[in-house]
């Protein structure tokens, strides 16, 4: 249904027992105030049932397997109300193989807005979710699932707990604010753990682990400190920062994904205690400026450390880089866009290539002052 085509307003669709095999099966896009119920979209190569720039539509008895993700709320969509929609997908970590059950954007806290309560469920479990509007937020409380959720998405809340909760889908905090994530997982989805417009949060023991795109997800979100968490076997980054500044990392394992830890269009965040083996990339920098890296150890990763862009005065210091398969560090540029004034000193490199540059012409640091009381130098 798509406004460029008409009569996709108001539509009723119903009583379709199998809708397979198509990229998405059912697609929703500028279209309001539809109702789709008794339908059943399998095994379709994309989405089961995609809804984008669509707001106040309606799904009703929902079946869905094995899609790729089973029912996504896109960007500019608002206000889904969504009952008895069952969902099943592969829960293994096996490459290729994940699947997501629910998956919600926004670009706007009201994008976020959705009736969508527990009669939901994926692979048995339901689906938690507190939008403020059509379900209170649980705020000063503690919320212990255990294993008998599938997604807990938090919207527009504050000061609350997660803890010891084990999904099959996804932990979603969005415009949530002083909250903590303790002692949980999130596996085998698309993101773990999806952070948006998130501030002063805390995340301490987590794990994200064969997610088909990134074991943490951050987005516009500030101020949060991750802690003892293991990002592992992603097939997009283990822990990725997008327009994300001010966040603190420490004691943080990242093995096996596409770059370990990734920073696009971040600045001042602080990554100490941080392991990278077997990456693609161990880190990134991208167009983000003034971190502060300490003890990073990355081993046996293609591209040890990347900086790329509009990344200025990043230190890196008393880390050791070594075994990659690559380049130890590289500064990449393009354009006149070159990484310069950052410093790498006091560090450990043992690699074929330890060094690699496009350019000459970006001027950067590769030692400082010797203090002497402050113990050995490299």
């Amino acid at each position: 249904l798509s406004d460029s085509n008409g009569g996709s307003n108001n539509t009723i669709i119903k009583n379709c027992i199998n809708v397979s095999y198509f990229w998405n099966g059912i697609e929703l896009d500028h279209s309001h105030n539809n109702t789709l119920i008794n339908v059943t979209v399998s095994s379709n190569n994309f989405k089961g049932i995609h809804i984008d720039d669509s707001s106040n539509n309606t799904l009703i008895n929902i079946t869905a397997n094995e899609n790729w993700i089973a029912i996504e709320l896109f960007y500019g969509s608002s206000n889904t109300t969504i009952k008895n929609a069952n969902i099943t997908k592969n829960d293994t970590t096996a490459d290729y193989e994940q699947n997501m059950g629910l998956m919600v954007y926004g670009f706007s806290l009201e994008e976020f807005v959705h009736n969508i309560d527990t009669s939901n469920t994926v692979n048995g479990k339901a689906i938690q979710y507190f939008d403020g509007t059509y379900r209170s937020c649980p705020d000063n409380q503690t919320l212990d699932y255990n294993t008998s959720a599938s997604f807990v998405g938090l919207v527009g809340c504050d000061n609350i707990t997660i803890n010891n909760t084990y999904v099959n889908d996804q932990i979603l905090l969005a415009y949530t604010n002083n909250s903590l994530v303790n002692n949980s997982m999130a596996n085998c989805s698309y993101v773990g753990l999806n952070l948006y417009s998130s501030y002063y949060n805390n995340i301490t023991s987590f794990s994200g682990l064969g997610n088909m795109d990134a074991g943490i997800l951050f987005w516009y979100s500030l101020y949060n400190i991750i802690t003892n968490t293991t990002v592992s076997n992603n097939s997009g980054d283990g822990i990725e920062f997008y327009s994300s500044s001010y966040n603190e990392l420490t004691n943080i394992t990242a093995n096996n994904n596409s770059y370990g830890v990734a920073f696009y269009s971040c600045n001042n965040s602080t990554l100490t205690n941080i392991t990278t083996n077997n990456n693609f990339g161990g880190l990134l920098f991208c167009d983000s400026s003034s971190n502060n890296i300490t003890n990073l150890n990355s081993s046996g990763n293609e591209r040890g450390i990347w900086i790329e862009d509009e990344s200025y005065y990043n230190i890196i210091k008393d880390s050791w880089i070594e075994n990659s398969t690559g380049y130890g560090i590289r500064f990449e540029h393009s354009g006149s866009d070159y990484p310069q004034n950052n410093t790498i000193y006091n560090n450990y490199f043992n690699n074929t290539v330890n060094f690699n540059s496009t350019s000459d012409q970006n001027t950067n640091y590769w030692n400082t002052t010797l203090n002497c009381s402050a113990g050995p130098n490299i």
